[in-house]
């Protein structure tokens, strides 16, 4: 690694870590966003994502012997392995911000704005969720462990807004400015409308749903696209390059407004990655030896994370827990 490449990494590391004030944090997102140095800034953070990735395979594959271990040396180990592990969430967390900055570089190189007003950085941690306000009145409720990029102030010929996450849009009617959700591979297009987006970074899904209106949905490097109509969801796979078009319940698709956990033939292998953004807990688990069977689950608003996992397990009889602290340990039976 060169020794610009290194700087910029040891910046983004630290703007990660929120070790700045909030008046630097929106001049790094200024300096993200130019031209200068562009190349280097893009590697340097696709070197720290591709980190956290390797940690978390890492962490995955050695849950198992980790247990082993403990067993072998008669020791709890709990409170070193929570450090781990709490640091590794750590990593996913600051890579996950990072990547905000790969979504807003890529966008920047199809549409050049003049970058005139501050940038305003909404982020939700884990297990909680939080409603605010857009600059042009647009409602907004941004779920767990999702982060929302947008200017203190619209302007020019559209209202852009960066997502990483899940969140629902009630978008104040403008006709003359359309009000465009971006991310990684997609964009979607309203007018006056409201709907729900999920696409978390690390789903192989990215789904769009529509409550009310209409949108449209870009997808795959924006080259194909699709108009949902009313109650009509598209399910798009970022590795597959599949699409699909559901009517799903649309009571199950704003659950999570609601503080409620739902879920529609889901393994548990889904059911595991979706209480991860619910519970502020470290979940340590190998999908691989979990079984594909499906399931139907609904829970109650703010259901216990002990309650959820004894319903999954008694149902599913495939699973076994045990919850240590803030960590919760799951294996397949």
């Amino acid at each position: 690694m060169n020794q610009k490449l290194d700087n910029i990494k040891k910046v983004l590391v630290r703007f990660s870590s929120g070790r700045f004030s909030s008046a630097t944090d929106a001049e790094v997102y200024r300096w993200l966003l130019d031209d200068e140095d562009h190349t280097e800034k893009e590697q340097a953070i696709q070197a720290l994502w591709d980190e956290s990735v390797r940690d978390t395979a890492r962490t995955e594959a050695s849950g198992s012997q980790w247990d082993a271990f403990r067993a072998s040396c008669g020791k709890a180990g709990s409170a070193s392995a929570g450090k781990s592990i709490r640091f590794l969430r750590f990593w996913q967390s600051a890579a996950a911000v990072l990547l905000v900055g790969i979504f807003v570089l890529a966008f920047m190189k199809f549409e050049k704005p003049a970058i005139e007003n501050d940038l305003v950085q909404e982020h939700t941690p884990i297990a909680l969720t939080h409603s605010f306000l857009l600059p042009d009145g647009t409602q907004v409720q941004l779920n767990s462990e999702s982060t929302l990029l947008y200017p203190d102030k619209f302007s020019g010929k559209e209202r852009s807004v960066y997502l990483m996450g899940e969140a629902s849009f009630k978008v104040a009617h403008d006709k003359e400015h359309p009000f465009i959700v971006k991310g990684d591979d997609f964009r979607i297009t309203a007018l006056g409308t409201e709907f729900n987006v999920s696409a978390y970074s690390n789903d192989d899904e990215v789904t769009a749903t529509l409550l009310n209106g209409s949108v449209m949905v870009e997808y795959e490097d924006l080259q194909n696209k699709s108009i949902l109509k009313l109650e009509q969801q598209l399910v798009y796979n970022r590795k597959s390059h599949e699409v699909s078009l559901r009517h799903p319940v649309l009571d199950d698709v704003t659950a999570w407004q609601r503080g409620e956990l739902v879920f529609s033939r889901k393994t548990v292998a889904d059911i595991l990655h979706v209480l991860e953004h619910k519970y502020d807990y470290d979940f340590i688990y190998s999908s691989s030896t979990l079984s594909g069977d499906t399931y139907v689950f609904r829970f109650r608003d703010n259901a216990p994370l002990q309650e959820v996992m004894a319903v999954v397990r008694d149902v599913s009889g495939a699973i076994d827990y045990e919850i240590d602290g803030n960590i919760c340990r799951v294996r397949a039976i």
